[in-house]
C-alpha cells in the first residue's frame, strides 16, 4: 500500500491525495511496523512520495530527526514537491528554525507559480518574527491563490485584530463565515 500511495503522490497531479493519510492512520496502530518503517536507511528510499509519507509517519511519533531526514530526502528526489516543502517548513517552524523554514518555504526551483500553502507558511514565519507588513502581504497572497484557505483567512483576521485594525478583522471574519457557515 505504501508504494501505491507513494506513486500516486509523486505524480504532478496526485490521483488519490487521501491515500497517504489513510495509510498513515492504518500503520500507526502497529508500533512494530512504525518502528521498522522509520528505521529504514533514508538514502535507500528512491521515491519522493514514499519519503514524504515516511516523514509524515515520523511526524505522528514526534521523532524530529526522522521527520527532517525523510522530508529532506523527498526534496532531494523532487525539489518542487510542495507537500514535502510545506511539511518540512512546518517542522522547522515548530523548532523555531525560522531562517531554515523560510528557505524551504521559498519558491522551489522549476516550480509552478506561487502556491497558497507555501505563502501561508511564509506568512506564519513573518508573523512570528513580528514582520506585520510582510505577513499581511503573504496572508493576502495565500487567500488570493486559494480563496477557500480558511487558515490564511483566519490568520489574516487575527493579524488585523492584533494591529488594531478591527474593521478589517471583522470584514475578514465575515468573508470566512460567508464561505463556511459551519466555522465558529
Amino acid at each position: 500500500v505504501l508504494q501505491v500511495c507513494a506513486e500516486g503522490l509523486s505524480t504532478s497531479a496526485p490521483n488519490r491525495p487521501d491515500c497517504g493519510a489513510q495509510w498513515i492512520e492504518a500503520v500507526r496502530r502497529d508500533d512494530a511496523s512504525v518502528k521498522r518503517l522509520l528505521s529504514r536507511d533514508v538514502t535507500k528510499v528512491k521515491n519522493a512520495g514514499e519519503a514524504y509519507l515516511l516523514g509524515s509517519l515520523a511526524a505522528t511519533t514526534g521523532n524530529g530527526a526522522s521527520i527532517e531526514a525523510f522530508l529532506r530526502r523527498s526534496l532531494e528526489l523532487r525539489p518542487g514537491f510542495i507537500p514535502a516543502r510545506v511539511a518540512l517548513g512546518r517542522q522547522l517552524f515548530r523548532q523555531y528554525r525560522y531562517v531554515d523554514a523560510m528557505e524551504i518555504a521559498g519558491r522551489p526551483p522549476d516550480s509552478d507559480p506561487e502556491d497558497a500553502r507555501l505563502e501561508l507558511l511564509q506568512a506564519d514565519i513573518l508573523d512570528r518574527l513580528d514582520d506585520t507588513d510582510g505577513a499581511e502581504r503573504k496572508y493576502q497572497s495565500a487567500v488570493q491563490l486559494d480563496r477557500s484557505n480558511a487558515d490564511a483567512m483566519l490568520a489574516l483576521s487575527n493579524l488585523f485584530r492584533r494591529s488594531k485594525r478591527v474593521n478589517l478583522a471583522q470584514r475578514q471574519l465575515r468573508l470566512l463565515l460567508e464561505q463556511d457557515n459551519l466555522n465558529d
